[in-house]
């Protein structure tokens, strides 16, 4: 982690200083990766979110941008899809927005095909989003229901 924040403090110095060209080339990679995760957590909602829009948006090739995650432990399609199940996940666990149909939330986060999602859903996480969903709100309402276990017997009410 040193090393990877020097080199990152490094390509910061450099391209403040005018010559991004001067610092280390893992430094500018580094950046670059963490520009297009920006990106990427900024658009997941767009269906049209590609590997060759991005590669477009920061004037790379498609090739250019595949080399550059090649290290990765996830490409980027595969990264962008993770990023969207993650969020679809945590939505359909959540109260607020439990009166969504699960094919809205989908398209929220940018799956343009209710049957692509629930299966790359329950490919990733074992069962289908609906399950998710009753599972979370059951577990919910049950912490809500579970009485203080404190210790501390609760006070009588003073007239």
């Amino acid at each position: 982690m040193g090393s990877i924040a020097l080199e990152l403090a490094t390509a910061f110095l450099a391209q403040q200083l005018g010559d991004p060209g001067e610092a280390p080339a893992e430094a500018r990679a580094q950046e670059t990766r963490q520009r297009i995760y920006r990106f990427i957590e900024n658009n997941l909602g767009d269906p049209q979110l590609t590997p060759q829009v991005i590669a477009d948006r920061h004037n790379l090739s498609l090739r250019g941008l595949y080399a550059l995650f090649g290290d990765q432990d996830l490409g980027i399609a595969a990264r962008i899809r993770q990023s969207r199940l993650e969020r679809a996940h945590a939505d359909l666990a959540s109260r607020e927005v439990s009166g969504q149909p699960v094919q809205a939330i989908a398209a929220r986060w940018g799956f343009s095909s209710a049957t692509a999602f629930s299966r790359a859903f329950r490919e990733t996480y074992g069962i289908t989003p609906t399950e998710h969903r009753a599972l979370s709100l059951l577990l919910t309402a049950r912490r809500a229901q579970k009485p203080c276990t404190s210790g501390t017997p609760p006070r009588a009410a003073e007239a």
